[in-house]
């Protein structure tokens, strides 16, 4: 970005926070980097695993067409799966967060932490981090039990 508005003169988006802009697209990009390095390395992973099962071929001897295969085992196991490595997902992002505050001149989350560093302060901000994304990812469990009856690896 930096190399592109040094060439060009042609500011896209800011890059860090000043006292009157704010730098939003930047933080955003950098930050959903490694969700979505992780979560395509998981599913290129595991769908190389699952095409290779045994299960598959069978279906496929049997007749059963790629789509339906598709939609029927593939996705069904894939989004147990998935569901048990997004959660690694959220703490890791949230944990990168602290660094891109500070990298940015961001005053977020961690910036209000360590300002207000009263003990009170910081359980209600964990408690405001915690529940939305245990409701979330409870909500999820209930969908996925719903729609494929697979309840492992819901804890």
């Amino acid at each position: 970005m930096i190399l592109f508005y040094r060439y060009t003169d042609v500011l896209l988006f800011n890059v860090a926070n000043s006292s009157e802009d704010k730098a939003l697209i930047f933080p955003i990009l950098v930050l959903s980097i490694i969700p979505l390095v992780s979560s395509v390395t998981f599913l290129s992973s595991f769908l190389d695993d699952v095409s290779r099962a045994d299960y598959i071929e069978f279906s496929r001897a049997k007749g059963i067409s790629n789509v339906e295969l598709y939609f029927k085992h593939i996705l069904r196991n894939l989004f147990a799966s998935y569901l048990i490595n997004f959660k690694h997902i959220i703490w890791i992002t949230l944990s990168s967060l602290l660094l891109l505050e500070r990298i940015f001149n961001m005053h977020g989350l961690s910036s209000f932490i360590f300002d207000y560093g009263s003990p009170e302060v910081l359980f209600v901000t964990f408690i405001l981090i915690y529940v939305p994304v245990s409701l979330a990812i409870f909500m999820s469990h209930k969908v996925l039990f719903t729609f494929t009856g697979v309840r492992g690896g819901l804890s």
